[in-house]
């Protein structure tokens, strides 16, 4: 770049960092008062950490300060907040709060978690045990995995950014250098405008993101390159050292370490000892992958691979042959298979004395047979014996909609008895939950016709890993709400995968619908009307339904601004799960007793006719304008005295005390019916 090009690039990003600041900081408010006795706990290159206790809660917290006034700094220290914020997940650290301090620097809250990081936990003189390791290792990997479904890559995974507690809990924190990918990211994320500003205006190019011995080469070759891939070659650096004790890449200094990875001098595994399982570097080599596409293609299936060792299984990183793969069976099995060789081993001492006299040569090799014999039929009927334990576990994973667990442990139960009906099926239905429908229809041939005709059906629709929308809402008519031997629970399945990855409002609407009629069971049909108007307030109308109870879907939507909200004549008795919504009409006609759980009092327009609610109860200093209670057991008028912009009021006639008459504003009119 040209002393030009560099002066106009930094007079953009001049001007950019001040549309930034005022973007994100406006809603900053000094709060001086509610954090108190501060206490430095840490501090690095950009922030300083304090124990503060929080007054408005009682509790002793931690607060990230930044250190630096820079104003690229301070706009990706806000952004780290709001990414972190963003992630709502058991393993990622949660952020309460931020804001402006009276030094003028901005700072967030967080779980103050007493413990130790991953780096002081795998340390030699920590005495962890491998398992004790690699179920924190688990624990990052399902939040990792959590963040990626999100479109966030974290780009700085390493052991000094995981926290474990004292209790076992395990929290991936400094999200400072995550990447948002916005081609990839939820709905939530697309609505935080803030966000997407600091991330377009502050992101500068050409920057190395990461620690050197986590980096992936691909990232020193193009700085831009990050994908979900980068942020598993970190997670092989970190089983690296969790096993080893030291980073797969050599060097006495930070630039030699990044000069070996990007040349791809990595020397992953190298002189081990014994103790370090083999399913494990496979693991680990795989990740460590100098090419991308030879590594793990998501943190889900590097999860699922360290779980099948974890369960006893070999990973398929390794391509066990019969040997490895008796060696596990025999681990898994020990008090079976120890049974079977001490019966085959008593069998064959027996036969072999009572003959030894007559042809002992004879009879020993005939006795060593008759061993192997044994022992293959015990181990055969040990199989054979396992096979449905393992699809019936299999089958509860499918069922809680844990469908990765249960396509392995399905896998499992048909090797061991491949021409188990049982064990057919709940492979085959995990498939079609996964989408699989040409290996669906080979696994259920003879086995469930209906299922396998569904399978290749679909398979002939099928265009790249997934099917159209259209397709499958055709798939998922097909499959049915009812449950028919689980098949409701293959619509479960796939219905809660699709609305994850969704970002269309017409796909969401016919998912929505999807997902109502699958929760009421009594529904044949269901009325909805679904529409977004100019100003972007949804239009929503499921009146009409009478077996309605559960829409509980609506609240997947979000905070959103809805102009209408229509449930007149339906079943449902809450509406908690419209909490979020600012509704600007509420129609509940002839609906049934209602729990009030959302801010009524701030809905402009009510229409309670015929209803069994009494909306008497919330509607204190309500600023609605429109209210009809007519024939509604509507209770306490008094409450109408306390709603100043009340225009227009409808009653049953004679129910309206005169009193109450007389103390309402003369702009009110009143209609009485």
């Amino acid at each position: 770049m040209n002393p030009d090009s560099e002066q106009n690039f930094a007079d953009f990003l001049s001007e950019q960092v001040k549309v930034v600041r005022e973007a994100v900081e406006t809603p900053l408010e000094l709060n001086s008062e509610r954090y108190s006795h501060p206490e430095l706990i840490g501090e690095g290159a950009q922030k300083r950490i304090y124990r503060v206790r929080d007054e408005a809660c009682s509790r002793q917290v931690a607060m990230a300060v930044l250190r630096d006034t820079g104003e690229v700094t301070r706009a990706r220290f806000i952004r780290e907040a709001r990414v972190t914020a963003l992630l709502e997940h058991p393993n990622i650290m949660p952020v309460y709060d931020h804001g402006i301090d009276e030094n003028d620097l901005p700072f967030f809250t967080m779980r103050l978690c007493n413990g130790r990081t991953l780096a002081e936990l795998i340390a030699p003189e920590s005495g962890t045990s491998l398992a004790e390791r690699l179920n924190a290792l688990v624990k990052i990997c399902e939040a990792l995995s959590y963040a990626h479904s999100r479109g966030i890559l974290h780009r700085d995974l390493k052991p000094d950014n995981v926290q474990v507690g004292d209790f076992g809990e395990v929290l991936l924190s400094d999200w400072g250098l995550a990447l948002v990918q916005y081609e990839d990211c939820d709905e939530e994320l697309l609505r935080d405008e803030t966000l997407s500003v600091i991330d377009l205006k502050v992101s500068l190019q050409g920057e190395i993101k990461g620690t050197p011995g986590y980096v992936a080469p691909e990232i020193l070759h193009s700085p831009t390159a990050f994908t979900p891939a980068s942020d598993i070659f970190a997670l092989g650096s970190i089983l690296h050292i969790l096993l080893t004790g030291r980073l797969p890449v050599e060097g006495t200094s930070a630039d030699t370490i990044l000069k070996n990875t990007r040349e791809g001098r990595i020397r992953a595994f190298q002189n081990l000892d014994q103790t370090v399982p083999e399913g494990l570097v496979a693991i680990g080599n795989k990740a460590l992958a100098i090419d991308p596409q030879d590594r793990y293609t998501t943190v889900s299936s590097f999860l699922a691979d360290l779980q099948r060792f974890l369960n006893g299984f070999a990973t398929r990183a390794e391509n066990a042959g019969l040997k490895t793969q008796l060696a596990l069976f025999y681990r898994r099995n020990t008090s079976a298979c120890n049974t079977a060789l001490a019966f085959a081993a008593l069998v064959a001492l027996i036969v072999g004395f009572a003959i030894h006299t007559l042809r002992e040569k004879e009879n020993y090799a005939s006795g060593l047979v008759d061993e192997l014999v044994a022992a293959n039929t015990a181990r055969t009927r040990a199989e054979q014996e396992l096979a449905p334990l393992y699809a019936e576990r299999a089958r509860d994973a499918f069922l809680g909609d844990d469908l990765a667990s249960a396509l392995a442990l399905a896998e499992v139960a048909h090797n061991y008895s491949p021409d188990s009906d049982q064990s057919k099926l709940i492979l085959g239905k995990t498939l079609l939950a996964r989408q699989e429908f040409s290996r669906a229809a080979e696994v259920l041939k003879n086995i469930n016709t209906e299922l396998e005709a569904l399978a290749e059906k679909f398979a002939k629709l099928k265009i790249g890993t997934r099917l159209s929308h259209d397709d499958l809402m055709q798939f998922l008519k097909e499959v049915g709400t009812r449950p028919r031997d689980d098949r409701s629970f293959i619509y479960r399945n796939v219905l809660f995968e699709e609305f994850q990855i969704s970002t269309s409002p017409n796909e969401q609407i016919d998912l929505i619908r999807a997902e109502i009629l699958y929760r009421n069971e009594k529904l044949s049909d269901l009325h909805l009307e679904m529409s977004i108007d100019g100003n972007g307030a949804y239009l929503i109308d499921l009146s009409n339904n009478p077996d309605l109870v559960n829409a509980y879907i609506l609240e997947k939507l979000g905070p959103v601004k809805v102009h209408r909200l229509d449930i007149s004549q339906t079943a449902i008795r809450s509406l908690d799960r419209f909490t979020q919504m600012d509704i600007d009409t509420l129609v509940l006609r002839d609906t049934p007793k209602l729990r009030i759980d959302i801010p009524i009092q701030e809905i402009r327009h009510l229409d309670a006719e015929g209803s069994s609610a009494d909306l008497s109860i919330a509607l204190e200093d309500s600023q609605a304008e429109f209210l009809n209670i007519h024939n509604s057991a509507f209770r306490r008028y008094g409450v109408l005295l306390s709603m100043p912009a009340l225009k227009t009021l409808i009653v049953s006639r004679g129910k309206l005390p005169d009193d109450i008459r007389a103390g309402l504003p003369d702009t009110c009119e009143i209609i009485e019916r």
